[in-house]
């Protein structure tokens, strides 16, 4: 499963890839004891700066104090008078799905994190590019058949259904090429 995350002129947080994290250990914690096949959690991430903080070796003990750890706050009233925040209570995401260290290494092991992705420039460029190789046509039609593909996966992505999400490449190949 993938998630993509686009913050052109955001500085890179853990807290910005925080939820998809969680939404991939939900997952995995609903199929590690099921006949299910593993799959693979891929994120991709375009950010301005940060992208330092995530060169590190993500381990066990990383995950559970980055991605698995739930800060929420209440307001309270200060001397003051004037409000302010203070810790309400900690989750444990890894505890609440019951990840033992050893599952939370094998989960590791199937997430990748990119977060020095292409600007939507550079990857807009680069589909058209593969549009005009593997359709070989030039770059007006490219263009016409790249609006078309966006109009296709967004039709896919609207379904409820996960059957009636997926395409093949000859089936999306015709519908991008049609000319109406």
């Amino acid at each position: 499963t993938i998630q993509c995350k686009y913050y052109q002129g955001t500085t890179y947080n853990h807290s910005q890839i925080k939820d998809a994290i969680i939404f991939f250990a939900e997952h995995y914690a609903s199929v590690k004891n099921s006949n299910d096949k593993k799959i693979n959690y891929k994120l991709y991430g375009h950010y301005k700066s940060g992208h330092g903080k995530l060169d590190i070796e993500l381990d066990i003990n990383f995950f559970k104090n980055n991605f698995f750890k739930k800060i929420s706050y209440k307001e309270v009233e200060g001397k003051n008078g004037k409000k302010t925040k203070e810790i309400d209570k900690t989750t444990y995401i890894d505890q609440d799905l019951s990840l033992s260290d050893e599952d939370i290494s094998d989960f590791i092991s199937l997430v990748s994190i990119d977060i020095k992705g292409k600007s939507f420039e550079e990857l807009e460029k680069h589909v058209i590019n593969q549009i005009i190789e593997n359709l070989s046509c030039n770059e007006v039609e490219a263009d016409y058949y790249y609006n078309n593909s966006l109009a296709v996966i967004r039709t896919l992505a609207k379904s409820k259904d996960i059957a009636l999400r997926k395409i093949s490449k000859a089936s999306f190949i015709n519908e991008i090429s049609k000319s109406n």
